[in-house]
């Protein structure tokens, strides 16, 4: 069973509906006064996209830790997909699951982070100082939170820099660095039409850019595939890896052929020579088939080797908490923003408080009661 504290702290935060400016400020807002209440020195920064929570405790220590999570969500979708209600957690007693946008991704994990702060302080045996980095802006790249730690967080050095994620399938995890992401776009087109064209006139002298090309989309993936692949990866689980995420000929009424075929595929990867020799397969079929492609996102892998003893001691917490035996990997599957908080000084640890990963971005988004007090009793013990 969740502590009450951490039930009623999830709740207020699912409520709001923070993919929208409005209410990311209220979000922001109810953050603040809540750290604020635990002892923190706090402050909301405005200037740098969505509102960002900074909030500092001294604990007159030689040591700091850092905080890093975000507080924005995806919309809800197609709430006839939900079977609760989006923005109020709904507690399943027959599979132990609490659900509610942003369950898992990632208010689950910052009420348990601040859930933990609080039991840690009320035992009076705070190890570190504290600070906390809380954006609203994860879910749309994070645009603006490289150009905030390097004009608002200057000199100080963390210990200890903790960065939310998720499990590597039942196994807690720690994380070193995230693989870099690559969310292109690419278009073929027929150019023996004029435009769509209706099949009762022109079905079986014109083929469609979906017949043309359909067997070329395929062939493509593959051979990026095959390309990076060749590129060796000292993380099975987290290679070098490529993703046919959607294809669409357009809202066509059924009896038109399409002049166009457009898909996107998303490469995550962690070598950067991948990048041009992608490039270079794109322009050349692009070339062959009448085909253009546009890079919609692309953000860099990173990496930092990290300190033995505290890869150790962090290690002894989980296992313990959890009894599980934690696995250390150097690449995370999921883009994350580290590189952009890399002006800041100290080691990054990703480290899943809470796993999170269940439908996250989906309908019925959800996180389970244990994996919320897993967080709550990692954060308690890394603190004291």
């Amino acid at each position: 069973m969740m502590k009450k504290t951490a039930i009623d702290l999830l709740d207020i935060l699912v409520s709001f509906k923070s993919y929208e400016i409005e209410e990311k400020k209220k979000c922001a807002s109810f953050i603040k006064d809540k750290l604020q209440a635990l002892g923190f020195d706090t402050k909301i920064f405005y200037d740098y996209g969505s509102p960002i929570v900074w909030a500092e405790m001294n604990n007159n220590s030689n040591k700091n830790i850092l905080f890093y999570l975000h507080y924005d969500v995806k919309p809800e979708g197609d709430i006839s997909k939900w079977r609760t209600e989006p923005f109020k957690i709904t507690s399943d007693p027959n599979d132990g699951k609490i659900y509610g946008r942003g369950t898992g991704d990632d208010k689950g994990q910052l009420a348990a982070v601040i859930t933990g702060i609080e039991e840690a302080i009320q035992q009076k045996k705070l190890d570190y100082n504290i600070s906390l980095l809380i954006e609203g802006d994860e879910e749309s790249g994070s645009p603006y939170l490289e150009a905030f730690c390097k004009e608002q967080i200057n000199s100080k050095k963390y210990d200890v820099f903790m960065i939310d994620s998720h499990w590597a399938l039942d196994s807690p995890v720690i994380y070193l660095g995230n693989r870099g992401q690559l969310d292109i776009k690419v278009q073929f087109t027929d150019h023996n039409m004029a435009n769509d064209c209706h099949a009762g006139n022109y079905g079986g002298l014109l083929r469609g850019a979906p017949r043309k090309y359909i067997m070329k989309i395929n062939d493509l993936i593959d051979e990026i595939e095959n390309c990076i692949n060749e590129i060796p990866s000292e993380d099975e689980l987290y290679k070098n890896a490529v993703s046919l995420t959607y294809i669409s000929a357009g809202d066509k009424a059924r009896s038109l052929i399409p002049k166009n075929i457009f898909f996107r595929f998303d490469v995550r990867y962690n070598n950067e020579i991948i990048i041009e020799k992608l490039k270079k397969i794109l322009n050349r079929v692009c070339e062959e088939s009448d085909g253009t492609y546009e890079v919609l996102q692309e953000e860099s892998c990173f990496y930092n080797k990290g300190d033995q003893s505290t890869l150790n001691k962090l290690s002894e917490i989980v296992n313990t908490v959890t009894n599980r035996e934690l696995k250390i990997y150097n690449f995370c599957g999921a883009y994350l923003p580290i590189k952009k908080l890399n002006s800041i000084n100290g080691i990054k640890y990703v480290l899943p408080f809470s796993n999170s990963d269940e439908l996250n971005h989906c309908p019925n988004e959800n996180i389970s009661v244990q994996n919320l007090n897993y967080g709550i009793e990692i954060i308690k013990k890394i603190l004291i």
